[in-house]
């Protein structure tokens, strides 16, 4: 991994930046709940958010910047997570029985709500008898998805349309992030090693191939990769480079440090990485070169970026520091940020 280098310069403009490039949100909208997941819609128009204290997911007009009052989907109780298809055009939302022991093994289950966002409506609503904790949406409207059925953890592949678990897809140890390849072909996962493994032609029918870890890859903080599939993050700072083959297949690319969120914007050639000491860093893509660095004064614990309107939307947390090695669980407010005056986005 390249992080020296990278490291360090981040390090220097944390310093300067402390007494120079304060910025402050435009607005504040103030929530005090956790927010496990921040989505803008395709059409640019809504900022959706899930709000665990409510159990709710609520929308924020981002022209108006303000909450939308007259749309909140209940989720249900439980462990909640927020999903979008491949596409953008629907929203998937998990609401999971947490396990606590395997005396509750047998009375676990996830209700999914499917979402339109761009009209803010409730396409579907159903249960399974299963704890999910991570969802992707694949071909033939199939959905692939990592969670536990009390026994072991596993993978299971859901049609919305029949409202059931059509076919269980891979064995692992442990399950925190799930993404597919942008071909669709491969499946990269985050359990007890990030690794990854190959998705059968026909998921209704077949098994899974071989595991492929990589147990140099830090685990830390959630997972996340970016939109057009070409890089894996990890929270623990390295960024690793995605491939079709196998052996060439996340390898280290860069070491961004340790941070708390990121977003990340191909279409503008931006990621924007929040630190655990209250800084905000705005990066090139895909070489992932220091541009701008502001001191924001809070902890950030998620990060959705409206290029539009030039909007950064921060989910903050209460001022306690964060554990890096589990989901956040912020309780603070939603700041949006305009950069308007402060960056340049390359006309496509």
């Amino acid at each position: 991994l390249l992080s020296a280098g990278l490291s360090s310069a981040l390090a220097a403009q944390d310093k300067a930046a402390a007494d120079t490039n304060k910025i402050t949100p435009a607005t504040v909208i103030s929530l005090k709940a956790s927010l496990p997941d921040l989505l803008v819609s395709p059409d640019r128009a809504w900022l959706y958010f899930v709000n665990a204290a409510e159990e709710k997911v609520q929308r924020v007009d981002l022209a108006k910047r303000e909450l939308d009052a007259a749309t909140a989907v209940d989720t249900g109780k439980g462990d909640l997570r927020m999903f979008p298809s491949a596409d953008g055009k629907t929203i998937y939302v998990l609401a999971a029985t947490p396990f606590t022991s395997p005396a509750n093994a047998k009375s676990l289950s996830t209700r999914i709500t499917v979402i339109d966002p761009t009209m803010g409506k409730v396409r579907a609503s159903f249960t399974l008898p299963v704890r999910l904790t991570a969802l992707c949406s694949g071909t033939r409207g199939l959905l692939f998805a990592t969670g536990t059925d009390g026994m072991r953890t596993q993978g299971f592949v859901v049609d919305p349309s029949k409202k059931a678990i059509v076919n269980h897809w891979i064995k692992m140890s442990g399950s925190g992030s799930l993404f597919l390849s942008a071909d669709q072909k491969k499946a990269y996962f985050d359990g007890t090693f990030v690794g990854f493994v190959p998705l059968p032609s026909n998921p209704l029918k077949e098994d899974t191939g071989e595991f492929a870890f990589n147990q140099l890859f830090p685990r830390g903080g959630r997972m996340a990769m970016s939109p057009d599939g070409q890089f894996l993050f990890s929270g623990a700072g390295p960024v690793a480079q995605l491939a079709k083959g196998t052996a060439e297949d996340i390898k280290g690319f860069v070491d961004l440090g340790l941070h708390t969120a990121l977003a990340v914007d191909p279409a503008s050639k931006i990621v924007f990485v929040a630190t655990s000491e209250g800084f905000l860093k705005m990066l090139s893509y895909p070489d992932f070169e220091v541009q701008r660095s502001w001191n924001i004064g809070t902890q950030v614990y998620q990060l959705a970026f409206d290029s539009s309107r030039k909007l950064l939307v921060a989910a903050t947390d209460n001022g306690k520091a964060l554990d890096l090695n589990a989901r956040p669980i912020g309780s603070g407010d939603l700041q949006i940020y305009d950069l308007t005056s402060l960056i340049d986005i390359p006309k496509k």
